[in-house]
């Protein structure tokens, strides 16, 4: 794609025209996955049927689920691909990097999402627009972590909601850690910004293990 936008995409009309048609493109492209694989989820009340919350879990409660998109569903329910596709980058990257009570989404529709993200990152890397790179990447390799965890899981037959927060931000780190070649000081990134403390030693195996097999294949 970088080959032919420098041969053809030469002057600011045309790379209004591309930035246009690639908006159109991926709000097209989400639109119709979303409608073609509809599938309503029930948000859950916050802390079980006939038991009160804490202020505390409240505002947990709130926190997380504001970032549900509806979409076509019914009242108190939820689409899992809309909430991942419609949302912000940040809100996306809160419901990804949470295997809770509250947001859960299945592998098939997991998989669709982050090939539907990778697809339009790298061909619309390039485009004159201030995209960045950064939190498509913690998108992508979050929803990569999240795959491999349930893959795990469904295999050896148990369930373990922390392990899939763990593997997602595993994941984010190993795709930024590809790409942006950088391991010390992206350590450190993901574990201030994750604040997970625990996973220092996880993470640094996995900066160190994508970094080095990327600097192998290019």
């Amino acid at each position: 794609m970088g080959y032919l936008r420098k041969k053809w995409v030469t002057n600011n009309f045309k790379r209004i025209v591309e930035t246009g048609m690639f908006g159109a493109a991926t709000i097209s492209v989400m639109a119709l996955i979303v409608i073609q694989f509809r599938k309503c989820e029930p948000i859950p009340p916050c802390k079980g049927l006939g038991a009160e919350c804490t202020t505390e879990e409240e505002d947990k409660y709130t926190t997380q689920t504001k970032f549900f998109i509806r979409w076509d569903c019914q009242e108190g329910g939820y689409s899992p691909l809309a909430t991942l596709f419609f949302n912000t980058e940040g809100g996306t990257i809160r419901n990804l990097f949470k295997k809770s009570q509250y947001f859960d989404i299945d592998a098939a529709n997991l998989a669709l999402f982050g090939l539907v993200w990778y697809f339009f990152t790298i061909t619309t890397y390039g485009v004159k627009i201030p995209a960045g790179l950064f939190l498509p990447g913690i998108i992508m390799g979050g929803a990569m972590g999240r795959l491999w965890a349930y893959s795990i899981q469904y295999l050896l037959v148990y369930d373990d909601p922390g392990e899939i927060e763990q593997n997602t931000i595993l994941g984010s780190a190993a795709m930024l850690s590809g790409y942006c070649r950088l391991t010390y000081s992206l350590t450190v990134i993901m574990l201030e910004t994750t604040q997970a403390v625990n996973l220092f030693i996880p993470m640094m195996l996995t900066m160190l293990s994508s970094y080095f097999t990327a600097i192998y294949f290019n």
